[in-house]
């Protein structure tokens, strides 16, 4: 019997050896997984990092194209209005040039002036942008008739007719002006919009790989706090039942423990033997023997 006890603590000893073995190896598994998981963290913060620098990145982007595309739109109108003050001013430029270059042509006498009624119509010319040629200037602009706007300039005199037509060359030349600068405005801010579409187009597609980077990273945390979870608990749960009833098996076989129910159902041999061995006579000296086996075996 006392054979049988020591043959069933070495094989406990050799269980519990293959236990420490296996908890070394679960506690190691456990540390690489642990620090997997910190580096898969540090990356997910990485990451949402580069997220947040992109927002604000995207937020300049989408104002500057806000800002560029209302330069677009106020150069654009600029545009229009100015390319029709410079062929109006044009236009009517050329209508007054050849209907007093036919005039003068003709010989008119009531497009004669003195010196001093030219000094004062010079003085009054001075005034046409600010409307005081009005009517005159509206009769040009209107008039489809060569011969009525000659007799309209006929009437109006030489001075009048020069001061007019220095207005509509001024008109031009600065609706003229205005339009390159429109021009190149316009171009500046369509090169910048464009830019700034590129620009988002760009962060958007940095969006949609930073998305699905953090959706893997996501997994792979999932996954390896799934595996530190096994490593912890599962690893060696069977080497240790199996010691634990190796363990149980033996106390009981030197009277120390009563036979438990699953041992008096799974195992008749364990449970004659311990019959055998439970009586009072025996008690005693089974239980120091046990010790002593323990002792020996174990080094304890």
């Amino acid at each position: 019997m006392e054979s049988n006890g020591g043959n069933q603590l070495a094989a406990l000893q050799q269980e519990l050896s293959g236990l420490r073995s296996s908890t070394f190896v679960a506690k190691r598994r456990l540390r690489q997984l642990q620090q997997e998981r910190q580096n898969v963290r540090q990356q997910r913060r990485s990451i949402e990092r580069q997220q947040q620098q992109r927002q604000q990145e995207e937020a300049e982007a989408y104002e500057l194209l806000a800002q560029q595309s209302c330069c677009c739109e106020i150069a654009y109108q600029d545009l229009l209005q100015q390319s029709s003050r410079f062929a109006s001013a044009l236009r009517n430029k050329q209508k007054l040039e050849a209907a007093a270059a036919a005039l003068a042509a003709t010989g008119e006498p009531a497009f004669a002036a003195t010196e001093g009624a030219a000094a004062a119509a010079a003085a009054r010319a001075d005034d046409a942008e600010h409307g005081h040629f009005g009517c005159f200037i509206a009769s040009a602009q209107d008039s489809e008739k060569e011969e009525a706007l000659r007799v309209l300039l006929a009437a109006a005199g030489r001075n009048k007719v020069r001061a007019a037509i220095q207005y509509w060359t001024r008109e031009a030349s600065s609706a003229k002006w205005i339009l390159q600068r429109a021009h190149a405005e316009r171009d500046t801010a369509a090169n910048t919009r464009q830019d700034a579409q590129k620009q988002l187009q760009q962060l958007q597609q940095r969006a949609d790989a930073e998305r699905l980077q953090l959706q893997q990273l996501e997994q792979e945390e999932l996954a390896l706090q799934s595996a530190e979870t096994q490593s912890e608990s599962s690893s060696s749960r069977s080497r240790s039942l199996r010691a634990l009833e190796s363990l149980e098996r033996l106390l009981q076989q030197h009277n120390m423990l009563p036979l438990s129910p699953s041992l008096m159902r799974g195992d008749a041999d364990v449970s004659a033997t311990a019959a055998e061995v439970a009586g009072p006579e025996n008690s005693r000296s089974k239980s120091c023997s046990f010790w002593v086996q323990l002792e020996e075996n174990a080094g304890l």
